[in-house]
């Protein structure tokens, strides 16, 4: 066999080459940044927005031998918020009152609007007597107010 001897081939110097190992380094990281940014920006976007409220305050009242329950609620996030259902629990947590919205539907709380409704009562709430109003979401945020009738 006969081997040539590679005398008179150049190479690539080793400055070069090295330039050229940081470069091609660099614009890999340059590329998964703006992969990852891109990504995490459509990630945190398709969530929606925040659904946060409070309720304010709560009022026991009777007209004649009716009872009501006055709510106050905030929208204090990013997206409106539809109310499924409001429930009064006594101190044991025992069901006093379930008030379905299905069926007379309570209009949508925009974003940094306040809402005030009435939720009529079947039975009377116990003068002094400490209450929970449990307030539930269509995205199944909860909300709780302790209040005294």
């Amino acid at each position: 066999m006969h081997f040539k001897t590679l005398k008179n081939k150049k190479a690539v110097s080793p400055i070069i080459a090295t330039l050229l190992l940081i470069l091609i380094a660099v614009a890999a990281g340059v590329i998964i940044y703006v992969w990852t940014t891109s990504y995490i920006g459509t990630q945190v976007g398709s969530v929606g927005g925040q659904e946060t409220f409070v309720i304010t305050n709560v009022k026991y009242y009777k007209v004649s031998s009716t009872g009501y329950v006055n709510v106050t609620i905030v929208n204090q996030g990013t997206t409106a918020i539809n109310i499924t259902s409001v429930k009064v629990y006594d101190s044991t947590y025992s069901t006093v009152q379930a008030y379905n919205t299905t069926s007379s539907k309570l209009p949508g709380i925009t974003p940094g609007d306040t809402l005030t409704f009435n939720v009529k009562l079947n039975t009377s709430l116990n003068k002094g007597k400490s209450y929970v109003l449990e307030v539930t979401t269509a995205k199944n945020n909860i909300a709780v107010y302790r209040f005294t009738a």
